[in-house]
């Protein structure tokens, strides 16, 4: 049976409406960066990588450090492995993930190859994004399972921030129950969730053994009749700016 930590994450925020970083009312930031090392002691070099953002508006990066005995079904593995995403974007919502994982894995089938073996890792984190109203819906709730911290062991930290007010809203390292809340601020407010997520082990033959991590938000527009208003909204104000030019350039 795997030995798995893991930590995970639900929020729902209402959004004006989705675009792309750094574009119109929603708006979003994006810097990431993890690396790792894989060995299986089979005689053969270790294994590295190591992935980063190439700028604010990229939405993905991952790594993937896997050494393997022999490829196939009776291949022994050692890997670390790692990702921050950002998986979708439309007019209602938005949506990343971020995942980490070190771990060793012996051949499933009978008689395969079992050498045992060791990997380490490590990842970072943060999104940046604008608070599109005063208030939100937040939903959120966080696992970690200690259970086994041996031979692979890790942490995993989120931390969510209200970088305007300067105020820490949620930090999560322990098991949360699902909470279901209002997240108060300012229409503007920049929010900046980090996440950091570390690990390593390893072990000689014998059964497989990992440590896992994982961090899931989506933001979701709550109630389409106060989308439109806000819509509305910011239409008239449009309008108005523009108005005001014209009078201006007359002038």
């Amino acid at each position: 049976m795997r030995t798995i930590q893991c930590i995970s994450v639900i929020a729902v925020i209402g959004p004006l409406c989705g675009v792309a970083a750094g574009e119109g009312i929603w708006q979003w930031t994006h810097d990431a960066s993890g690396s790792g090392t894989a060995n299986v002691f089979d005689g053969g070099p270790p294994v590295s990588d190591g992935r980063s953002t190439i700028g604010p508006s990229d939405p993905s990066t991952g790594f993937l450090a896997l050494d393997s005995t022999f490829p196939g079904s009776t291949g022994a593995d050692a890997s670390a492995s790692g990702h921050s995403r950002i998986e979708s974007q439309s007019d209602t919502t938005f949506r990343f993930n971020v995942g980490f994982q070190v771990g060793y894995f012996p051949s499933m089938q009978p008689g395969g190859d079992n050498p045992g073996g060791e990997a380490e890792g490590e990842l970072s984190s943060v999104i940046e994004l604008v608070m599109p109203a005063d208030e939100v819906g937040w939903i959120y709730g966080a696992g970690i399972d200690n259970t086994f911290p041996f031979p692979f062991t890790g942490s995993a930290s989120v931390v969510v921030e209200n970088v305007t007010q300067s105020l820490t809203l949620l930090e999560l390292s322990s098991e949360v129950s699902t909470v279901q809340t209002t997240l108060s601020g300012n229409a503007g407010d920049l929010i900046r969730i980090t996440s950091v997520m570390s690990g390593s082990g390893g072990m000689g033959p014998g059964s497989f053994k990992e440590y896992q991590a994982g961090l899931g938000m989506t933001f979701t527009v709550p109630e389409p009749g106060a989308f439109f208003l806000l819509l509305v909204g910011a239409t008239a104000a449009g309008k108005q700016r523009c108005g005001s030019a014209r009078r201006g350039r007359k002038n």
